[in-house]
Order: structure tokens, then sequence, then C-alpha cells
């Protein structure tokens, strides 16, 4: 009986076997056993021993080590945790104000002048070339504030100023008409009128009485009279001219004169005016409380940009919203956040009907 042993090499083996894979050794094993049964050899039995991998090991240990680091980890927070957090009381940099009284009623507000705050702007855009006021100062009505810069309209003022003075003049001219000069012109060509009048008429009257003695013909003493005609004319024409001129300018071009003075004077108030609001004056007494432009900045004419805010600093009023129904429960005082030791009464003083919705 012949018994067969087939010893499967590990892997180590099989790497140390050289070039023979594990499958040529199993087959040469094989046919070496069938040629040992064929010849009547009894071949000794062995054991196979097989070595369980390494990476099995390292499986366990991170199967079982981690879970057990995790709870480690748990349990040492929630021992942090316990121990470190302490209550402290943490006390407010600045104390906060508290009402003596047990019912009271709060609001915020606002501190602003008596005359409340004046915001005064630029009617017109342009740069800034001059600030006449600063924080601080105390101002009357009229007073300048600040200028913007005008050197455009001062070059329109100047052609407006040339424009009136063109008007001027010629009323003036007409005013002064007639010119002794004009009235000696006047005479001179009447005279010269006259004369030829009188040349015409003899040289009418000569043709005359040739045709009466039949050597002129009929043709000739029309084309004299004619000729007296146009002179006759032309007198009456230096004579009309003399009396204008006597009568000097008509009432209706110095009406017209007149009104194109008016009309320049107004074109040049135009532009005064214009050259004005560019100067910024106070329209109230009171004190600068802000300034919020310097020379050389384009100041707009935006509606809700206060360029300098004006008001009465002498008695300051406090704006507070509340409800109409309970403006009048009482004395009202105010305190300061960083003072609130420091208590100031208040006194009612009006309460605008203006309504706003609630907020």
């Amino acid at each position: 009986m012949t018994h067969t042993t087939i010893n499967q090499p590990t892997s180590n083996q099989s790497e140390r076997s050289g070039s023979k894979s594990p499958t040529s050794q199993f087959e040469a094993h094989c046919r070496r056993c069938n040629s040992s049964a064929a010849a009547g050899t009894t071949l000794p039995v062995r054991r196979s021993v097989v070595k369980k991998p390494l990476h099995s090991w390292n499986a366990a240990l991170i199967k079982f080590l981690i879970p057990v680091m995790a709870v480690a980890g748990i349990v040492l927070a929630v021992y942090y945790v316990g121990t470190t957090n302490v209550s402290q009381e943490v006390r407010p940099s600045i104390e906060p104000t508290r009402s003596p009284m047990t019912n009271t009623l709060s609001g915020a507000g606002i501190v602003e002048a008596e005359t409340e705050n004046v915001a005064v702007g630029s009617p017109v855009s342009g740069v800034v070339v001059s600030v006449k006021c600063k924080v601080g100062d105390l101002v009357k009505a009229g007073d300048e504030l600040f200028r913007l810069d005008d050197r455009q309209l001062r070059a329109d003022l100047r052609a407006k100023q040339a424009a009136l003075g063109v008007a001027k003049a010629e009323f003036a001219r007409l005013d002064a008409q007639p010119r002794i000069q004009q009235k000696r012109v006047d005479q001179a060509a009447v005279e010269e009128a006259a004369s030829l009048v009188a040349g015409a008429k003899d040289v009418l009257d000569r043709t005359k009485q040739l045709i009466d003695k039949h050597v002129a013909a009929e043709m000739d003493w029309v084309t004299k009279q004619k000729l007296y005609d146009a002179a006759v004319a032309r007198l009456q024409r230096a004579e009309a001219q003399r009396d204008l001129s006597t009568e000097g300018a008509w009432e209706f071009d110095k009406k017209v004169a007149q009104a194109t003075i008016l009309q320049a004077e107004a074109n040049m108030q135009i532009v005064e005016t214009e050259i004005e609001r560019l100067c910024v004056r106070a329209l109230v007494d009171g004190e600068v409380l802000q300034v919020n432009l310097r020379p050389g900045e384009f100041a707009g004419a935006q509606a809700g940009q206060p360029l300098v805010i004006l008001g009465s600093a002498t008695h300051l009023h406090v704006r507070v919203n509340v409800d109409e129904h309970d403006i009048r429960r009482g004395a009202a005082e105010a305190t300061l956040k960083r003072r609130p030791e420091e208590k100031f009464p208040l006194r009612y003083v009006r309460t605008e009907s203006h309504v706003i919705p609630k907020r």
C-alpha cells in the first residue's frame, strides 16, 4: 500500500525556490510519486505546517484597539469639560443705567439744539474756494459760512455790464437829438433843393415861350416839366428831413431804448444773484455744530447732504419717540451712557403731530 503526502509550499518557500512556481513543483512531485508507486517503493509521510500571515494580527489589533482609544478619548473630554467649566461673574466695563423708580417709561432719544439742527447746504454745485467758519464759532444771520468758485459767473457779469452800457449809450444818443451839425446839414440840403427847383422852373418857362413861337417841339416842354416836378419833390424831402431832425428822436424809439436798458439790467442782476448764491451765509443766529467740507472739495447740491450744521447751544432739547398715551405720565430725566450717576431733569416742551408708523 502506497501513502502519498502532498506538501504545499508556502509563499516564502516559493519565493526561495527560484524560477519554479508552486504549480510546477506540484506536478514534479506527482510524477515522482507515480514513478515510486510503480516501482513498489514507499515514501515517508510528511506533515505540512501552514504559518498564519502577519496582516491578520494587525487587523485584529486595529479592530479592538481603535474603539478602546475612542472610548478613552470621550471619557477624557468629558472629564476636562466637567472640571474646567466653572461659571465666573463678568462685570460690564460701563455700569448700565438703573432707575430708582419701580414703574418707568424709557426711550432712546437724540440731543439737539433748541432751534433744532439747521442743516446748511449749497443751492448749486461747485468747488469750495474758502470756508469762513469752524466748529464752535458763534455766527449771526448774514455771516458768510463758505464760498464756491465764481470765476465763470464773474466773466458773464462783465459781458452783461458791457451790454448795459451799450443800451444806455443808445438811449443817450436818441435823447441828445437833434445835433447842431445835423441841423446845418439839413438846412443846406433844403437850400440846394430850392435852387434846383428855381433852375428847373426857369428852364420850363423858357421852353414854354419857345413852343409858343413854334421854335421848340411839344416833347421838350414835357421833359422840362418832369425835371421841374422832380426838383420840387427833392425840395419837399429836404424840408421834411430838416423838420424831422429839428423835432429830435421819436418818442417810441426812446421807449424801445429804455426797455433795452431794463432788459440789460435784469440780465446783469441775474448773474449777480447767481454769484451771491455761491456765497452761502447763515440765515439764523447760532453756533456752528459741524463742518463737513474743506477748501478744494466739490460741494454737491443733493438734498439731505448737510455741509454745515447750525444750532443754538444755550438750551438743548431731547427728542424721544414714545407712544402718545404715555406722554404726560410724570417727571422725566435724562442720563448719559458713560455717566449714569449724573441726571438731567427734563421739561415737556411740545409734541409733533407728524404721524409715523410704529417700528
